[in-house]
């Protein structure tokens, strides 16, 4: 990625509301304005080039799971395996009990 194109992302925030606006004001730089022999397949290339650099997902870190993700995971597959017949509802419930019944005895 270029200086510039690193530039406007820290100007710009790309969120729904402007991401149209960004990608035509990318594609507009990347316009040549002193060459007018444009063809239609170089100046779709160029539009697609634009979305792609904006749409371009960012490298986002998962956080680990928190002691309570990891418990109730645990305890919906032991309670799943006890009776299978529980909806998901009924299980994730039951392993809430069992959270804060461990919780109130640290």
């Amino acid at each position: 990625m270029s200086t510039k194109e690193e530039q406007i992302e820290k100007e710009v925030k790309v969120n729904k509301n402007n991401i149209t606006k960004t990608i035509i004001d990318r594609f507009v730089e990347e316009i040549d304005m002193t060459n007018n022999n444009y063809k239609l397949n170089e100046l779709i290339d160029l539009l697609k080039s634009s979305y792609k650099s904006v749409k371009k997902k960012k490298d986002v870190t998962k956080k680990n799971p928190s002691a309570y993700n990891l418990f109730i995971k645990e305890a919906m597959t032991k309670l799943k395996e006890d009776d299978p017949e529980l909806k998901n509802k009924e299980l994730l419930t039951k392993a809430a009990k069992l959270w804060q019944e461990e919780k109130n005895k640290k």
